[in-house]
């Protein structure tokens, strides 16, 4: 069997091609964003090969429909097509499919949690407008508010007023011309570098986020039983960022393990789920 597994996020699609006992074959990524076209994602999986089975990780995608819209983009690529949020790949991938909790903190903020008993349960990701808070359009948002502030004399003096390019109000118009999730969260690194180096705005900013992200886990895990954390998204890859985290957890009482596998990896397993029993 020869098994593609995508995980579309904020900032890109990761994927991994596998066989049907998760050996994987090769791994790659592809510049897109979930506000693409999906069948363009679709026409480049197209031009690997035709899968036995495709498994698609896509953020936002919890409900029927959009779940059912994806599926039809994905038709031409696959015998079986699967499709499931970003957020249950992940913790496929992290937990190889067994119980846990995940948190994600990427261009946005999730926690999925799947029980002892086989249960799932969510907190968070309600979108970037009504919440997501710690993950990076919220950090890079309340970032550019304290150095606008700064920068117009109203707030704390902070290192942050470096996010500023150029003209403040010609900076803030061009980031809400398009695409204005991403392009804002691209700016978390930045914080996240400032707060690490200890300036005492972005010390806040990041804490604050940390705070909420190790409240989802601990929400998730007094729910589904004594079951372990892991993470997801690109906030992570920060060192600073992760070693807070991973302390926050620990004074909580959170036993926190690095994930197993991707998230491409979890939406491949997914997909191979779909197929039933592998030889």
């Amino acid at each position: 069997e020869k098994i593609i597994g995508l995980d579309i996020g904020g900032s890109g699609t990761a994927f991994v091609v596998t066989d049907g006992r998760g050996k994987v074959y090769f791994r790659g990524v592809w510049r897109t964003s979930r506000w693409d076209d999906p069948s363009l994602i679709a026409r480049q999986v197209s031009e690997i090969a035709f899968f036995d089975a495709v498994g698609v990780g896509a953020a936002g995608a919890w409900t029927e429909e959009e779940r059912a819209n994806l599926a039809q983009a994905f038709k031409p690529c696959g015998k079986i097509i699967r499709v499931i949020s970003d957020a249950e790949a992940a913790l496929a991938g992290a937990f190889v499919g067994g119980p846990g909790v995940v948190v994600i903190a990427g261009t946005g903020s999730v926690a999925i949690g799947k029980g002892r008993d086989g249960r799932l349960l969510r907190a968070g990701g309600f979108g970037h407008i009504f919440g997501d808070r710690g993950g990076g359009f919220w950090l890079a948002r309340e970032a550019i508010s304290k150095a606008l502030e700064a920068r117009e004399g109203i707030g704390e003096e902070t290192s942050l007023v470096k996010i500023l390019r150029g003209e403040p109000r010609d900076f803030v118009l061009d980031l809400m011309r398009e695409d204005t999730p991403r392009r804002v969260a691209a700016l978390a690194p930045l914080v996240i570098e400032l707060a690490e180096e200890g300036d005492r705005i972005a010390l806040g900013i990041v804490g604050e986020g940390l705070r909420h992200l190790v409240g989802l886990a601990r929400a998730l895990v007094q729910k589904l039983g004594d079951v372990p954390v892991s993470y997801h998204g690109g906030l992570f890859g920060s060192a600073f960022f992760l070693m807070r985290f991973r302390e926050m957890c620990a004074l909580e009482g959170l036993e926190v393990r690095e994930p197993e596998q991707s998230a491409a990896w979890g939406a491949a397993w997914a997909a191979r789920a779909a197929t039933g029993p592998s030889g």
